[in-house]
Order: C-alpha cells, then structure tokens, then sequence
C-alpha cells in the first residue's frame, strides 16, 4: 500500500494546490456537480479500495478531473 499512498497523496495535494471549478463534464457524458464534494467522497473510497489501485473506477475518475483541469491552463 506504500506507493498507492504516495500516489493518492500526491492527487490531494494536487487537487488542493488547484481551483476546483463547481461542475465539471467528464468523458461519456458523465455531469459532475460540486466537484470539491465529490472529490473527497472519492479519496474516502479510494483510501479503503483493497485492491490494485489502478483498477478503482473512482480512481479514474479523479484522473480524469486531474486531466481536465490540466488542459484548462
């Protein structure tokens, strides 16, 4: 679990060292409304996830905000 830590560590610093919009659009047409929100029910799941956690559909999630966000700059 050490390096799956580090890596969820390194997301919430990310996700707090940026502007989090209140809705965001997804891939698939997935509508998330308050963004921060959702966030922090993600890492709540993820930090309990028992397996790969490459394999967490929240997981993905949060990845695919983090590349959202990153192509907004």
């Amino acid at each position: 679990m050490g390096f799956q830590s580090l890596e969820i560590r390194e997301l919430k610093t990310y996700f707090e060292s940026h502007e989090i919009p209140y809705e965001i659009m997804l891939p698939k047409n997935v509508h998330i409304r308050d963004v921060k929100g959702f966030i922090n029910v993600c890492f709540e799941y993820i930090e309990d996830w028992g397996v790969e956690l490459e394999k967490c559909p929240l997981w993905i999630k949060l990845l695919e905000i983090k590349m959202i966000l990153d192509s907004s700059k």
